[in-house]
């Protein structure tokens, strides 16, 4: 899986949850050591999570683990404790600036994972303003997006709707795609809310994600299909990709089609979507 679409969650210091992570269909497992395991839990965490990693097959899925961010004071015994335990790489969690991704960087350089993935998780109002440097850090693999904190940060009101955070979303998938970045959405709270997540996934499709943090096992298959395109969607985009190659022939760039102005930025998103 090239670009992944589901990021599930499980808490570090459960080793029934990372097994049930382990066979799901989520493209990516993240074993959780920041806010989804207290903090007199996190050595018993970081003990299992190494043992998971050298155990079980993840199969073709990634391996994640979300750190405790720089200015914890955690992030060290966290890299202690999981150099060389075979993982595929890291979440950064609350980053707000480039040098934090540096200062991970070398300690991982350090540690002997100078290869690791690198992801940057933006879930504050600083964080969402630094994007565009953070982004440009040269080894992170993508950004992603915590919904939740960042309408704290701004003291905002969460609603249905999620208007609260689209521009934070908009400037976060901005800055990723700048730097050929994958860009990963935040989670939808309701797990049980199926019909809601589903419309939510396949919005943040619109919007320029390629993926989205999964909480619970159920959420998974809707997050995979919500970045998947339909098969009218993919039978629209050959037709189009096919009449504007027989246009092109004949010397016309911009045609109709079905009542559509086509040109070439519209065929290179259809060619995308392929």
């Amino acid at each position: 899986m090239n670009t992944p679409r589901s990021f599930l969650f499980s808490p570090g210091n459960s080793r029934r949850k990372i097994e049930k992570g382990a066979v799901s269909a989520a493209h990516a497992l993240v074993l959780d050591l920041e806010d989804g395991v207290a903090l007199s839990a996190k050595p018993e965490a970081r003990a299992v999570i190494r043992q998971a990693a050298q155990e079980l097959d993840f199969g073709d899925k990634l391996c994640l683990v979300r750190l405790n961010g720089v200015k914890s004071a955690l992030l060290n015994d966290d890299l202690a404790a999981l150099a060389g335990a075979g993982l595929d790489g890291y979440i950064l969690p609350k980053v707000e600036s480039a040098a934090e991704i540096q200062q991970l960087h070398q300690l991982l350089n350090e540690a002997g994972e100078p290869d690791a993935i690198i992801y940057a998780l933006l879930e504050s109002a600083l964080g969402v303003i630094h994007a565009p440097e953070i982004a440009a850090f040269p080894t992170l693999r993508g950004l992603m997006f915590g919904g939740e904190d960042f309408v704290a940060s701004i003291k905002g009101k969460a609603t249905a709707e999620r208007s609260e955070i689209l521009y934070a979303r908009s400037a976060l998938v901005t800055a990723a795609r700048a730097y050929q970045l994958e860009a990963i959405d935040t989670i939808y709270i309701d797990y049980d809310d199926l019909e809601g997540l589903s419309r939510e996934a396949k919005f943040a499709r619109t919007l320029g994600f390629s993926g989205k943090f999964c909480i619970h096992p159920q959420q998974v298959e809707l997050v995979n299909s919500g970045f998947q395109p339909s098969a009218a969607e993919i039978a629209t985009a050959q037709a189009i990709v096919s009449a504007y190659e027989e246009h092109f022939k004949h010397g016309i760039g911009v045609f109709s089609f079905e009542g559509r102005m086509i040109d070439e930025a519209v065929v290179q998103q259809m060619r995308q979507l392929l």
